[in-house]
């Protein structure tokens, strides 16, 4: 827990000398670890107002939406994650593995292969691939 204090406090100074948004997305992804919902989308918004062009903070809001059980808006942050970068292989395979989890097997099938061309080594898409067995 103090590991994670002095992480914390040591990404608040960093921001406060170079707020370039990616030290948000850092932030946010500590909160993430520790289960503060609210406090991870917060970093990711900030993160998404600083860094428009990148996937990463939108993907990672869908990630808080999906973890609070909003499927909706996680979708919705997915779908939006793609459409800004569709070549994204973590993008497409957190849409996928959605897709797949309200049993749209067939759409969420194709979103875990596009992410696999993408980058072979995606975890996320190799996770569900093999979990629900897509050729």
């Amino acid at each position: 827990m103090n590991k994670l204090k002095k992480a914390e406090s040591m990404l608040k100074i960093s921001i406060s000398l170079d707020d370039d948004g990616w030290g948000h997305l850092y932030l946010g992804n500590l909160f993430f670890t520790k289960e503060d919902w609210d406090a991870a989308e917060v970093e990711f918004r900030k993160g998404k107002k600083l860094l428009p062009d990148i996937a990463a903070p939108i993907w990672c809001l869908g990630d808080v939406y999906h973890a609070k059980g909003d499927i909706r808006k996680s979708e919705k942050y997915y779908r939006m994650a793609v459409k800004l970068a569709h070549t994204d292989a973590d993008s497409l395979a957190r849409l996928g593995r959605l897709l797949l989890e309200k049993n749209c097997r067939i759409e969420g099938a194709e979103y875990i292969k596009q992410a696999l061309e993408q980058d072979s080594s995606c975890r996320v898409a190799l996770k569900w691939k093999k979990q629900y067995k897509i050729s």
